[in-house]
């Protein structure tokens, strides 16, 4: 397995090094999302997006909270970012998300203020500021298992992550390198809409990673614990709410359109493709 990440993409996690640096100096909380954060998270989540041979990502996504809003602003401009001329006039009105572009390394950057909004809403406010440059691996996860129309590269964003981290016993819950697997029903187990996607998309997953047995071991691993955690999703305590929702089912859309993000002043759906 490879020691570090390719080195086409070293630029690209510099220029974040760089970037978690500066706001660690200005104490802001900020934490890597996306692709990249799936490839920071820790090494054997590096060595998995390896084995799998995920196209490397191209642009950055951070967590941060919207009260430092006004400070992340001045940091980016200082770093030599531009508002997105998208988003740009919205920027003081409480948005959830900020677009920057800029330098060569990362063209563009997302900052998803206390919750990522997209085909579904993950709320992640109180979680940043652990160990690592990247978000909580539950919530790396849970980015992608939102996903509506998910793609092969999400799938090994989600294989590499299972991969690396087993499911958590009852009590033990983010220990260690294990995954957070309560953070994950405790969503799923409230929101039918986020429910459905994120079983279908394990199934999908699964399905899609047993396959490609030329990536060993991790292939088989995360194929193995998708479906494992499908099944503790399928099998834990819903809410009224949930339950509600569930007669209802596909008959009424579950999800968001990236579009409809789009039109909250939100530009491109990033972590929709990256």
């Amino acid at each position: 397995m490879s020691e570090g990440p390719p080195a086409a993409v070293l630029p690209l996690l510099q220029e974040a090094d760089r970037i978690l640096a500066e706001s660690a100096d200005r104490g802001l909380a900020l934490q890597l999302a996306g692709s990249a954060g799936v490839l920071q998270h820790c090494q054997r989540c590096c060595a998995g997006v390896a084995a799998l041979g995920r196209d490397l990502p191209r642009d950055l996504d951070f967590f941060a909270y919207r009260k430092q809003q006004r400070e992340l602003g001045r940091m980016f401009n200082d770093l030599g970012y531009a508002p997105d001329p998208s988003v740009a006039f919205s920027q003081e009105y409480g948005i959830d998300r900020l677009i920057y572009q800029g330098r060569a390394a990362a063209t563009k950057i997302d900052v998803f203020l206390d919750v990522l909004r997209m085909s579904h809403t993950i709320e992640f406010k109180g979680r940043l500021g652990g160990a690592g440059p990247a978000a909580p691996a539950a919530d790396l996860l849970l980015s992608k298992l939102q996903i509506h129309e998910i793609t092969e590269k999400d799938v090994k964003d989600i294989g590499a992550l299972l991969a690396a981290h087993p499911s958590a016993k009852a009590g033990t819950e983010g220990v260690g390198e294990q995954l957070d697997v309560e953070r994950v029903l405790s969503l799923t187990g409230q929101d039918w809409g986020l429910c459905h996607t994120a079983t279908t998309n394990l199934a999908l997953a699964g399905e899609l990673l047993a396959g490609w047995s030329s990536a060993g071991d991790v292939a088989a691993t995360g194929a193995a614990r998708a479906a494992e955690l499908r099944e503790r999703i399928e099998q834990a305590p819903k809410s009224l709410r949930w339950k509600a929702r569930a007669r209802v089912g596909t008959r009424v859309r579950w999800y968001e359109d990236v579009g409809d993000a789009e039109q909250q002043g939100q530009g491109d759906a990033g972590l929709q493709e990256g």
